[in-house]
């Protein structure tokens, strides 16, 4: 049995701290916008502090897991990496993973195995027997649920420690499709239900720019009692101590009025007090306030001056895009932004909504602070440099963006049907796939084929479907079909269809067409979507079937058939698939015009299935 590799895996806190080794004590203290060294003479304590200290600390917290969901640079890692000072005795073990480069289709259970590896990377004791083990709990095909599968392993590996181990989860915005939101959802219930077994020893910290609503709402709410949620506010003029002492050479007041211009914003903060530092500027008390406007208006509105400030600036600017990119409609933004733009108008008129989406969504771009009653700008900086002309111009660039990215509106109101090949070969293990079994690794990409196709909207909100009817096919007469509506019913139909057989395909196939045929909608165009791991036992009536079928379509658009070859026999003997994606353009429709309805695709090469779709229709 070929192992899975636990590798080292990536430690966020270490790798931290090698970049910082090389800033010297004569250096400014730190980089704006970098973390900041738990010795950091700038740093300044606040109420976030306190509550970590606290979640860390007391082994008996009820909490499951802790939250660190705020805006852009406020501080989040710098805080986690402080307290990791704090508790770096013999007793504790820091892991982390940084998503900063992290594809957008991590898959679910990639993020499962990403976690386990990295938790036993953090074992004093990494003996071959737990390696085994952790080895046969992934390989398992009798067990599916890679929730079950990560519960299991959490298991085994905190029979060997006593240590506290605490894994940090950093930049989650960067992985935050929808697809995603549903894994970490499904996490966190995780942990929820089974967070007094592990307890003391394992804590986790998630962290980024995310609304915390998109996890608590719903069949969700009642994590909140499980969570920790923790805000990172701005600090005041009366936290400002630290900002002194680095500006020992000006009079006290400067610190205040930087404050009175970031309104306690760390990074903005951060910047002001740099350009002070490094131009070696001399302030008298008569020259602070036109003197840092002077300054406000030199790099702040020419942030191209400054790099760090610009990527800054830039980072909130696209934290809106990917608004829309997260919920995959750019329009849904526009409400955000309008409320912005009301806030702007009409500073403290706005009531603050803590259960509103709306609301959380624009808190979290840094651009407003809440109290406890209404909603306001959150500083000066921000206000003139994401001014109304800024909202103009990004709902301008929103707008075309959704227009460039859309697939043909072809591609929309179709009937959707998928024909799984369920042949004795389907459970073999796949070098490929990890040396999981065929069949087992085919259940993830066909669920998330399931749940891009049925989340898909157009411009106008048009859909390619409702519904998607799945069949399994491998003896020789046709199968019962089954109607999906959800991605959930995916595991359900794997675990009670199991491979058997030979590849017989035409007797299904025919029941699909004949189908589609005989209940679609005038104008209902048709995707048919086969997954096979090999060549067909009945390829020659397979062919037959197909050019029956173009002779009876108006047209090579009203219905495509989409082969995705799956494992590794297919993969590196794809000779008949190839020749009939050639062949079939020879078939002709019911006008005499050119047929081509068949596309040929290897899973491990190809895009994902919305771009298939409209490349298919856009040629």
């Amino acid at each position: 049995m070929e192992e899975i590799q636990f590798n080292s895996g990536a430690s966020l806190i270490q790798d931290i701290w090698n970049n910082f080794k090389k800033f010297t004590e004569n250096s400014y203290p730190n980089l704006p916008g970098q973390i900041l060294l738990p010795n950091d003479p700038t740093y300044i304590t606040r109420q976030a502090d306190e509550q970590l200290f606290k979640f860390l600390q007391n082994s008996q917290d009820h909490s499951a897991f802790c939250c660190l969901f705020a805006p852009p640079k406020v501080g989040k890692t710098s805080l986690v990496f402080r307290m990791k000072k704090h508790f770096s005795s013999l007793k504790y073990k820091w892991g982390g993973i940084a998503f900063k480069n992290f594809s957008k289709n991590l898959s679910e259970r990639s993020f499962y195995l990403e976690i386990i590896t990295i938790i036993y990377s953090k074992l004093d004791d990494k003996d071959h027997q737990l390696l085994n083990l952790l080895n046969q709990i992934w390989q398992n095909t009798q067990e599916n649920s890679f929730e079950l599968k990560f519960i299991n392993s959490l298991q085994e590996i905190l029979k060997i420690t006593d240590k506290t181990i605490i894994i940090f989860l950093d930049n989650l915005e960067n992985v935050m499709d929808e697809e995603f939101y549903e894994y970490l959802k499904n996490f966190l219930k995780l942990l929820s239900e089974n967070h007094q077994s592990f307890l003391p020893y394992i804590k986790f910290i998630l962290a980024g720019c995310v609304n915390h609503l998109n996890f608590f709402q719903d069949d969700c709410q009642s994590l909140l009692t499980q969570a920790s949620i923790i805000e990172i506010s701005p600090f005041h003029r009366s936290q400002c101590g630290p900002l002194k002492k680095v500006l020992k050479n000006h009079p006290s007041s400067l610190a205040e009025t930087i404050i009175d211009w970031t309104q306690g914003q760390p990074f903005l903060t951060q910047i002001l007090c740099k350009i002070i530092h490094d131009q070696n500027i001399i302030l008298e008390d008569s020259e602070i306030l036109p003197q840092i406007e002077n300054l406000f208006r030199c790099y702040f509105l020419k942030p191209e001056r400054l790099p760090s400030l610009n990527s800054h600036f830039q980072q909130i600017h696209d934290y809106f895009v990917s608004l829309g990119n997260s919920h995959n409609d750019s329009n849904s933004v526009l409400p955000t932004l309008n409320l912005y733009h009301r806030i702007l108008r009409n500073p403290n008129k706005i009531k603050f909504d803590s259960e509103s989406m709306l609301q959380w969504d624009l808190l979290m771009s840094g651009l407003i602070l809440q109290s406890k009653t209404f909603l306001f700008p959150a500083n000066p900086i921000y206000q003139e440099v994401f001014n109304q002309q800024w909202i103009l111009e990004i709902k301008h660039q929103l707008n075309g963006l959704r227009r460039s990215s859309m697939p043909s509106v072809k591609i929309y109101n179709r009937k959707v049907y998928m024909l799984i090949d369920q042949s004795g070969s389907m459970a073999e293990r796949d070098p490929k796939l990890a040396n999981e079994r065929r069949w087992i690794a085919l259940r993830e990409l066909i669920q998330g084929h399931i749940y891009r196709i049925l989340h898909q909207e157009g411009m106008d909100q048009e859909k390619i479907c409702h519904e998607i009817t799945v069949a399994f096919f491998s003896p020789n007469f046709a199968r019962v079909v089954t109607q999906i509506q959800d991605d959930s019913q995916v595991a359900g139909l794997f675990k009670e269809n199991q491979p058997d057989g030979n590849t017989f395909i035409v007797p299904t196939l025919r029941t699909i067409i004949d189908d589609w045929f005989l209940t679609r909608d005038p104008d209902q165009g048709g995707f048919i979507i086969i997954y096979t791991d090999g060549e067909l036992n009945d390829k020659n009536d397979f062919e037959k079937l197909v050019h029956e079928t173009c002779k009876r379509l108006n047209s090579q658009d009203e219905l495509k058939m989409i082969i995705i070859g799956y494992g590794s026999d297919i993969i590196d003997r794809p000779t008949f698939y190839e020749y009939l994606d050639e062949n079939a353009r020879s078939n002709k429709d019911r006008n005499g015009e050119p047929c081509d309805i068949i596309v040929f695709e290897k899973f491990d090469t190809m895009p994902n299935i919305i771009e298939i779709f409209d490349k298919e229709l856009s040629s």
